[in-house]
Order: C-alpha cells, then sequence, then structure tokens
C-alpha cells in the first residue's frame, strides 16, 4: 500500500481514541504530550506532516494500562516494550496495532514488531535540589543511549572519533551487563524517586533530543486534583494543568516549535490490514520472570529452614551439656 500521512494520522487517532476510553473506564489519568500536545494547543488538530502521537502517564498509571491493554482488551493492540520485544531498544513503551504494518528507514534494522503505534512515557518523580535534577537528566541520556548504542551505530552517518570511542566503552559495558538486565536496571534506578511523593516529575524516557531542561513541577500536571482538557480532532482529551509551563519547561518557545515530520521516501513499508501480531517474546519474559521470583522465594525459604534448624541444633547442644552438667553435680554429691 502506498503511504499516505493522512491515513496513518487517521490510524494513530483511531489508537488514541480507544486508549483514551481504555484509561477513562480503568480510573487512569493519563496526558497528551509532546508533539500531539502541541498540535492540540496550536492547532486542535494534526499539523499536515506529523507522524508521531504521543501520551504520558504517571508511573503507577503506565504500569495499570500496560496491564490492561496486555490481559484485558483482547487482541487488537498489545503493549509493546522490552518485555514483548527482546530487541525493542527504547525505555518508554508503544501501544501498536496488530495486523497493521508502519516500517521507516530509522527503525528498519530493528528486529521487532513494526506496526502503526502511538508512543507512551511513564512520569517519574525528581529530586528537588537542582544539582540532583541534573545528575538525574545526565544519568537517564548515558542510560538511554546504551539502550539504543546498536541501533544509533547503525543509523547515525559520520560519526565523530571521541562518540565512537565512548560508545565503545558504552558497547563493552552494555555487553557486560546484558540488554534486558541493563533496562530492568534502567526502570528500577527511575522508580527511586516516587512520583506520589516527589513534588517535581518529569519523563526521563523520551527522545534524548527532548529530556527535559527545566524539570517540571508535580502542579503543572495536577494541581488541586485538577487536570485540563482540549479538543483534539474533534474529541476531548486530558493535558496538564498547567500546559503551557510544561511545554515552555520542554521546548522553551513552544510557539515556534516544529513537530517531527516524516517524508515519503523515508518509509519503508506501510499497510493497513496486512501485518503480524505482537508481544512474541512476552511469554518468554513472563517465564523466566516467574522462574526467577520462585527461584528468589526457594532460595529464602531453604535459607529461613537452614536458620530455624541451625538453632534446634544450638538449642540440643546445650541442653545435652547442661544435662552432662548435672549428671557430674550429682556424681560428686
Amino acid at each position: 500500500m502506498e503511504f499516505e500521512i493522512k491515513k496513518l494520522q487517521a490510524e494513530q487517532f483511531d489508537i488514541l481514541q480507544k486508549v483514551a476510553d481504555i484509561c477513562e473506564n480503568n480510573n487512569i489519568t493519563y496526558f497528551l504530550a509532546y508533539e500531539t500536545l502541541l498540535n492540540a494547543v496550536k492547532y486542535n488538530n494534526y499539523s499536515e506532516d506529523c507522524f508521531e502521537t504521543s501520551i504520558m502517564l504517571p508511573r503507577a498509571d503506565y504500569d495499570k494500562l500496560r496491564f490492561v491493554i496486555r490481559h484485558k482488551t483482547g487482541n487488537e493492540f498489545f503493549f509493546q516494550d522490552y518485555e514483548s520485544d527482546m530487541n525493542f531498544v527504547r525505555c518508554n513503551g508503544r501501544i501498536v496495532k496488530n495486523h497493521t504494518t508502519f516500517i521507516t528507514k530509522k527503525e528498519e534494522s530493528l528486529d521487532i514488531n513494526h506496526g502503526i503505534y502511538i508512543n507512551v512515557y511513564p512520569i517519574d518523580g525528581c529530586p528537588v535540589k537542582p544539582n540532583a535534577q541534573k545528575q538525574r537528566i545526565r544519568k537517564m541520556k548515558r542510560y538511554q543511549l546504551m539502550a539504543a548504542l546498536d541501533w544509533i551505530k547503525n543509523s547515525t552517518p559520520n560519526i565523530p572519533f571521541m562518540t565512537k570511542v565512548n560508545y565503545f566503552f558504552l558497547t563493552a559495558w552494555k555487553w557486560v551487563m546484558g540488554s534486558r538486565r541493563l533496562k530492568l536496571k534502567i526502570n528500577a534506578e527511575v522508580k527511586r524517586c516516587s512520583y506520589k511523593y516527589s513534588l517535581y516529575a518529569d519523563v526521563f524516557f523520551s527522545d534524548i533530543a527532548v529530556l527535559p531542561t527545566n524539570i517540571n513541577k508535580k502542579e503543572n500536571y495536577v494541581s488541586l486534583g485538577k487536570v485540563g482538557s482540549i479538543n483534539f480532532n474533534g474529541r476531548d482529551f486530558l493535558i496538564p494543568f498547567n500546559h503551557k509551563d510544561y511545554l515552555s519547561n520542554v521546548y522553551g518557545d513552544y510557539e515556534n516549535v516544529t513537530c517531527p515530520q516524516i517524508n515519503v521516501e523515508d518509509v519503508v513499508a506501510f499497510d493497513l490490514s496486512n501485518g503480524t501480531e505482537g508481544g512474541k517474546d512476552l511469554n518468554e519474559f513472563e517465564s523466566k520472570k516467574k522462574a526467577e521470583e520462585k527461584a528468589i522465594k526457594d532460595a529464602k525459604k531453604a535459607a529461613k529452614e537452614a536458620k530455624k534448624t541451625g538453632k534446634q541444633l544450638n538449642n540440643n547442644t546445650a541442653n545435652n551439656e547442661t544435662n552432662d552438667d548435672i549428671d557430674e553435680i550429682l556424681k560428686e554429691n
């Protein structure tokens, strides 16, 4: 099928509407994000060549949406991340429409499910002190670079020499750690600062180019329990309460920012009805996860029993020694 941006936008908007319905029916808080929020604020619709649609959710709602999509919504969509696709390089997720195809030159080399999708980003907490915030951004940039290293090297021509040297050490570190273990470590690291109890929060798993330079206050998303809403393409969607402050922190002068665009020659394959069904690695991941949890549980149980047995042995020894002492005293008397 010949690629047309309007058809892609229509499919993405269909996914967005159904995901918004799922969120509303399951008490999940979400917000339009990045280029989608920009388009909603500036045009109330998609800009002419915008090919991305994105939402963001507080971490707990992100995890809840992932569970609902995987276990309670049938086979129309699947939640794509490092669990469902072993070679998925991003640290955020995607909601992908099954049996569709959308492959760009940038992602052609990735062995993942290439369906029509919307981006899903978790919002995580952040320390209050400015230096700690800067350290968190630097750490997230390094982690994301490591996660996507092979993809970046294959899709980026003319890499400077010193960058190649840096990539070499990062590749060695990633090889020692393992790709999937790295992503687990990244998720564990970012969850150390809880969204619920933080005064500041932001998306740290977006494209490196739009990682925030100024961390958003949590009240930019929800203020006194209230969120914002806006009409986008004929339907109302949730947006951050102080969306102007949010966009200024992410983009600076957001009124003059253009959304990511795509050319027809950048699209390798596009089809609305012919594609694979996603989640090919999810069963393997969940099986390994359950096996690891069982192994840890068994190890704790064995350690507990060994400790209990050791106490019993010590008590028996002590009792035997006490009885021997009594016998000696009786003999003397």
